[in-house]
């Protein structure tokens, strides 16, 4: 292992020492950055505002109007400009990123993701919230790798930050309205402006409607995958002096014939799914209604060479999802040689609904120090309070043996968290910078819940099976120190170049879906996920600001990793005990003459299980569905992380005219331990024209996935069979836009 470690690092020193030497020409340069050229960019990557190209931290930002440009319409789109981000969902609603091979599979109460979304500085702890509509947007910035002191909430992947426009004194309005195929209608606007003297305040709201399924439910004839939401925001921004407090709020509302499983194999009852490969073949249809809304309260004083910043906030998301795991329907069934038929005229044979509620508190104090000074610095202190919940989770028949039997569990899982940070940046000379970082989490964690089966009619059976209708209840504490250190030199104006170690830090959970629940897989409890990141990297603007090109190399030491298995309907997580890590990431911007751009980014990533005796591996059953057995999956792929994904986009303005487009490659992935289901490599081409008419007014012609790639936005194997979930076909459309 150690030889791999040193072969890894030694792989990346070399790339970065390749890369300066082609930059050799760049690093001569002393004159100042042009004003032409490509824009600066400010992110927050460190709690200030700073040049990105100044953060010695792997970032990609994007802004707004590249989003609308492309295409961008939520979170799991992102993966389309950012490579090193990849975007998987679980039962239609819950968002799964990951950053650079770290992420996770597996969704429940309390677990929280290792990527984690903030938006305007208010982390979302739910999966639910992951994956949300982008609107109203100023920014989104994606941070490689773990943020284990400034952003420590669970970041050992890395971070979304999504940042909203504030309101403006300035009266500003757009309005959006888009037709596109499958009679979907989508509505838009935005309004901004003064109220009174250092008052002002805005509100946003985005409805879509896609009343056409990307397929049909063959049994019951009805269109899957339509879908129907509505996202507001609004703000209130009070400036007075050297104080400004913000008060947001925001609601935001998702339903649909979602999600769709197909069986891709011969399912446990020996069928295959009727219709085609955008059709399912179900009892009944599926269905998904999500919910969530927040407020946040934020409130900076400016006190001459440090400022104090409050960030209040509450967040409760739902999520109801109801589906039939086998995919067959009981006409299908009945009669079949050797099956378990249900009584004919018994509708929905297996049927797994869930509804899991998370709420949060948060409340973070940070006090910043200006920049001047050879010392920057920020401390801090952050609380969460969360309570996540199945109300409840149900199982019908899925493994009772008798039609018409369910059960359900009823679990809460609570979470009191307690950190202290502190980071500075001490500058050695006009050129150099050591920053060092370092936070202590405290995490205390509360479950209870029970399983308990019914009868048809209702009433619970006398007799449970053991463990079943005993209620479970845990409580434990766990610490964790984690920290930041780095060192950047910048050799000219032009080229940065930085090193760097961090450890983040996933906090352990309950795992309350297996409450009651005899399994091969029986951890209760998720043990706490650790990364030790080494990074190196360079950032550069050459040839006169025309081209910006960003590299870094990583190698990640990853600790008890969590992963996900379906049995029976009921999906569980469980702990490997650790992964390796390592690869390159590059993003690029050149604009080789006016009103013409090429930006693209590409991200190889070698991510490997070492030692994972325990994993849970799938065997295709000649009569149907799959075996489940305990396997070795060391050596394996990490679950949804493809090796190489590249994105290439560019964009030229004509006149009034701008046309857009954006190719992104995907090499494939695994989606379970042993590997044995995988999403084969595909390629995504967006396109859209832009015309300003005049007086504020544009229109657009769009498109997305144009060569209509099929491939798969959920897939993984359980005893039921190999099932997935089909990514959006290809999409097009108008959109008619006004600017006040």
């Amino acid at each position: 292992m150690l030889s791999t470690k040193m072969d890894a690092r030694t792989l990346l020193m070399a790339g970065t020492s390749a890369a300066c030497a082609l930059t050799a020409p760049a690093l001569a340069q002393e004159q100042a950055a042009a004003s032409s050229g490509i824009a600066d960019i400010i992110v927050t990557a460190q709690k200030r505002a700073e040049n990105q190209q100044d953060v010695p931290i792997a970032v990609t930002a994007v802004s707004a109007s590249t989003l609308e440009r492309v295409g961008i319409a939520d979170t799991s789109d992102l993966k389309n400009v950012a490579p090193s981000l990849n975007f998987s969902t679980a039962v239609g609603g819950f968002g799964l990123p990951r950053i650079r091979g770290v992420g996770s599979t597996g969704t429940g109460p309390g677990v929280e993701n290792p990527v984690a979304t903030y938006i305007d500085g208010v982390y979302v702890s739910s999966p639910i919230g992951a994956l949300t509509n982008l609107n109203d947007i100023e920014q989104v910035a994606v941070l490689k790798g773990p943020q284990g002191t400034l952003f420590g909430r669970n970041a050992t992947g890395g971070l979304i930050q999504i940042t909203t426009k504030k309101p403006s004194d300035t009266p500003t309005a757009n309005v959006r309205f888009g037709y596109g195929n499958y009679d979907t209608v989508t509505a838009s606007a935005y309004v901004s402006g003064g109220l009174a003297d250092g008052l002002s305040a805005s509100i946003a709201a985005k409805y879509e409607n896609r009343d056409k399924g990307f397929g049909t439910n063959v049994n019951t004839g009805n269109d899957i995958m339509t879908q129907r939401s509505f996202t507001t925001r609004g703000k209130l921004l009070w400036e007075a002096g050297d104080t400004t407090v913000q008060l947001s709020g925001d609601y935001a509302t998702m339903e649909g014939v979602n999600p769709a499983f197909r069986p891709l194999t011969r399912n446990v009852r020996g069928l295959f799914a009727g219709g085609g490969r955008r059709d399912i073949d179900s009892d009944f249809d599926p269905a998904l209604d999500s919910k969530q809304y927040g407020g946040s309260i934020d409130i900076t004083h400016d006190f001459g060479g440090f400022s104090v910043k409050s960030l209040s906030a509450y967040r409760k998301m739902r999520l109801y999802v109801k589906f039939d795991p086998d995919g067959t329907t009981e006409s299908d069934w009945v009669g079949v040689p050797g099956a378990n038929s249900p009584p004919l005229g018994f509708a929905h044979g297996f049927q797994i609904e869930n509804t899991q509620i998370d709420e949060q508190f948060t409340q973070e104090l940070q006090l910043l120090s200006d920049d001047d000074g050879a010392l920057t610095w920020v401390l801090g202190g952050f609380y969460m309070w969360s309570k996540g919940r199945f109300a409840p989770g149900r199982s019908r028949t899925a493994f009772l043996n008798q039609f018409g039997r369910y059960t359900d569990v009823t679990a809460t899982q609570k979470l009191n968290s307690l950190a202290a940070f502190a980071q500075g940046a001490y500058h050695l000379g006009e050129a150099t910078n050591l920053t060092a970082g370092i936070r202590y989490t405290h995490d205390k964690r509360e479950a209870e819940g029970v399983r308990i089966t019914y009868a048809a009619d209702g009433t619970p059976l006398a007799v449970q099976t053991p463990p079943q209708g005993v209620i479970e209840s845990y409580e434990d504490t766990f610490p964790k120190m984690t920290w930041r250190l780095s060192l950047d030199h910048r050799f000219s104006p032009q080229v940065m170049a930085y090193a760097s170690y961090n450890r983040g830090f996933r906090s352990a959970a309950y795992v309350v879906g297996n409450f009651g629940l005899a399994t091969s897989i029986t951890n209760k409890v998720l043990k706490p996920e650790v990364v030790d990141a080494y990074e190196v990297g360079l950032k550069t603007d050459l040839f006169d600001r025309r081209l910006r090109f960003n590299v870094a190399g990583y190698y990640y030491d990853q600790k008890n990793v969590q992963v996900m298995q379906i049995q029976n309907g009921i999906q569980t997580v469980y702990n490997a005990d650790g992964a390796e890590i390592y690869g390159v990431d590059a993003d690029l911007i050149l604009q080789p003459f006016a009103h013409f751009s090429i930006t693209g980014g590409v991200n190889w990533t070698h991510a490997r299980y070492k030692n994972f005796t325990n994993a849970q591996v799938t065997t295709p059953n000649p009569a149907g569905g799959n075996i489940l057995t305990t396997g070795d999956a060391s050596g394996k792929r990490l679950q949804n992380v493809p090796d190489w994904t590249l994105t290439l986009g560019a964009s030229y303005e004509i006149g009034p005219v701008t046309i857009t487009g954006n190719y992104y490659h995907n090499d494939g992935w695994a989606a379970d331990p042993d590997n044995r289901v995988r999403q084969q490599a595909y390629d995504l081409v967006d396109a859209s024209i832009n015309w300003q008419i005049g007086g504020g007014a544009s229109l657009s012609i769009w498109g997305k996935n144009l060569t209509n790639a099929f491939y798969f936005q959920q897939l993984g194997a359980s005893n039921f069979a190999d099932n997935g979930v089909q990514a959006s076909p290809r999409t097009y459309g108008v959109t008619l836009g006004f600017d006040f």
